[in-house]
């Protein structure tokens, strides 16, 4: 992803002597970064590469515990003039090279998978253990109290941009991370923002693809390249980093420095997620034994984009037509051809934004394939909702018998087509599937195989309405009309108050630099694939429970 490598760049142009001077010399001699210490020490190479890091960490074993919670928060007993440097450089060798292990057993996953023998198995399982190593140390380091030290110094000395989408830092950023894959130019959003310390941060995110599944919820990895491969390179990034991003630019105190720990941590999520649920677990008062079950779903296979996607203006003209109002279909296509055109018409690298590639009818989309993600609790609820239509093994019917479906548990706000999903499951108005909240970007949803067939077209039905409202909301601002269906409100997704949830979205609401309401068409057509494959018959997906991971 372009946003993992202007992260890691940016960390990179920190210089030595300038960040010594900037780090206070006081020194905190509390054992407040135990794991951290513990995990660096049993790496005999860092003795020679990071020395006086090394030695802290040493020393820190035979520190005292602090002795009240709120001492635990001050300054790290790791973190002084002396090794400040050598974190900054430990943090910065672990991404580039936690991305690169990502990377390189991508690739031997994408070989094995096209030729499976007992050589391209071992060197598969080589960099899976690479990945392992440097995921555990990348994890140590994200949650130490170090960490946070050290982001709050470069933030304080204004070191912390965010990437900037423009053609030479991508270069460089791609340049230093030594990743194979390029990063693409895309569109600047409107705004320029500073950092906390005043420094201009650039645009507000660097250009980035929202190709399908990276637009929330807890998602499905797999397919082919899916081991490991999570973005455009080796580390995390994704539609998820730009909510970090987003989220910090609405905040009053515009903190970039929790940009950075955010997204540092969402590199490792897969490693902190069991913890926190085993750390539960211990700290609950029960005497019951707790079993805990890996559900898994086969990743969607791509598609070539003619076959998933038809035209956008085609779109129009069928939703139009549903509500006997075709002639207004031709105005609205127009209105869209100009935003379009004149879009395209203002861009200087000549790379068409992500969502024009989509729907790109020339000979250059030959290629091009429509991908969508499984969202993990789209999943659950289907399961819990229709067990007997899923395809599963004993064990999982039995999970199945004993779930609580009151509430699901993400890491972050789901994406709207899983609020909508819920929403639809729970048409008796019961207390049933709660999440936290959802974000306002809609991406393609890959739906569970075995929902039936009506929820699928009610759900489709629901985006329709949205569409149209969207599509009403543009025509006003161009000074047009476009009737606005009954029984469907111009605003944005809202919470039901009777769901007892809370609504973290800031809206949908169109606004003149959008495309919004093409985005609401591409989910309206991921829906609408989905429901043609239902009655097809033409694919199963495999779901299987089983006691550890694959």
């Amino acid at each position: 992803m372009q946003s993992a490598q202007g992260f890691i760049y940016h960390l990179s142009r920190v210089e030595e002597n300038a960040l010594r001077a900037a780090v206070e010399p006081n020194v905190t001699a509390w054992r407040n970064d135990s794991q951290l210490s513990t995990k660096l020490i049993t790496k005999e190479e860092y003795s020679s590469t990071f020395p006086s890091l090394f030695s802290a960490c040493q020393s820190m074993q035979s520190m005292l515990w602090p002795s009240e919670p709120k001492l635990s928060m001050e300054r790290s007993g790791l973190y002084n003039t002396a090794t400040c440097f050598e974190f900054h450089q430990l943090l910065v060798s672990t991404l580039v090279n936690y991305g690169k292990a990502l990377e390189k057993l991508a690739g031997a996953h994408t070989t094995y998978s096209k030729q499976q023998n007992e050589q391209n198995l071992a060197k598969m399982a080589e960099y899976a253990k690479n990945v392992w190593e440097y995921g555990q140390v990348l994890w140590a380091i994200a949650y130490s109290r170090i960490l946070e030290d050290h982001l709050g110094v470069l933030r304080k000395s204004g070191w912390l941009p965010l990437p900037v989408n423009e053609k030479t830092e991508l270069d460089r950023s791609s340049g230093f991370t030594g990743f194979k894959r390029k990063p693409t130019v895309i569109a600047n959003p409107p705004s320029v923002v500073k950092d906390g310390a005043d420094r201009d941060g650039g645009d507000a995110v660097e250009g980035y693809r929202d190709e399908a599944g990276q637009g929330g919820g807890d998602t499905v990895k797999g397919g082919e390249g899916g081991a490991g491969q999570d973005d455009e390179d080796g580390v995390e990034g994704g539609n998820e980093a730009i909510l970090i991003i987003n989220n910090a630019l609405r905040s009053d105190d515009k903190n970039f420095a929790v940009v950075y720990l955010d997204w540092i941590r969402l590199q490792v999520d897969r490693w902190q997620a069991p913890r926190k649920i085993t750390s539960f677990v211990r700290r609950i008062a029960t005497q019951d034994t707790i079993d805990l079950n890996l559900l898994a779903a086969r990743h969607p296979q791509p598609m070539h984009i003619h076959e998933a996607m038809e035209p956008w203006d085609r779109t129009i003209k069928d939703l139009y037509a549903r509500i006997a109002d075709i002639e207004k279909a031709d105005d609205v296509i127009r209105v869209l051809k100009d935003i379009i055109d004149r879009q395209q018409s203002e861009r200087t690298d000549g790379v068409p934004q992500s969502i024009f590639r989509k729907f790109d009818p020339s000979p250059r989309a030959e290629n091009h394939q429509f991908q969508a993600t499984v969202h993990c609790e789209a999943v659950l609820a289907a399961l819990a909702k229709f067990p007997s239509r899923a395809v599963g093994d004993s064990t999982l019917r039995e999970c199945l018998q004993d779930i609580d479906i009151s509430s699901i548990a993400v890491s972050k706000p789901c994406c709207p087509v899983c609020w909508e999903l819920f929403s639809t499951l729970r048409d008796d108005n019961s207390p049933d599937f709660c999440v936290g909240g959802h974000h306002q970007t809609l991406f393609q949803v890959e739906l569970p195989s075995w929902l039936p067939l009506k929820v699928v077209e009610t759900l489709t039905h629901k985006f329709e309405g949205y569409l149209l409202s969207q599509i009403t909301i543009l025509m006003k601002s161009h000074g047009r009309h476009a009737i606005n269906p009954s029984g469907q409100s111009a605003h944005d997704f809202s919470s039901d108050s009777s769901d007892g949830e809370k609504d973290q979205s800031s809206g949908l609401l169109y606004n003149a630099d959008d495309l919004t309401p093409l985005r609401l068409v591409m989910a309206k057509r991921s829906l609408e694939r989905q429901e043609r494959r239902g009655r097809r018959g033409r694919r199963t997906t495999d779901t299987h429970s089983s006691s550890g991971p694959k």
